[in-house]
């Protein structure tokens, strides 16, 4: 199975208003909090993330836990705004970690510079 699991979202609480695909705050099955991406980011770009951020776990980067989510079909019937951006079916899940903040370009100086050199180099 992908990354071990395939987590059945339960709840669907709120659009985010950070990200460039305005992500959906949802609760899995396992009662974990994700961001999750659907149909409105566009299934390439779904796999291009969960291929990235697979990568970027390997290569020992800081990144978020994340997860195959699954949003079934009876969500639908909730009438919920801007669903069709989220879908049925298969997406990715980010899981929500507590005090975690944007990095202002200003702040780049306070991280270490290894992990300034292999970000730059996974990026590239």
């Amino acid at each position: 199975m992908i990354n071990g699991e395939v987590v059945q979202i339960v709840e669907i609480q709120a659009r985010s208003v950070q990200g460039r695909t305005l992500p959906f705050r949802c609760r899995g099955a396992d009662g974990r909090l994700y961001y999750v991406k659907g149909r409105d980011a566009g299934r390439p770009s779904l796999i291009a993330e969960w291929l990235a951020s697979s990568l970027a776990l390997a290569f020992g980067l800081p990144v978020a836990e994340f997860r195959i989510v699954e949003i079934p079909e009876e969500m639908e019937w909730l009438g919920l705004p801007d669903f069709q951006d989220l879908g049925v079916g298969y997406a990715f899940g980010s899981v929500i970690a507590d005090s975690v903040i944007d990095l202002p370009f200003g702040f780049v100086d306070r991280v270490p510079d290894q992990l300034r050199r292999d970000v730059a180099v996974f990026d590239w």
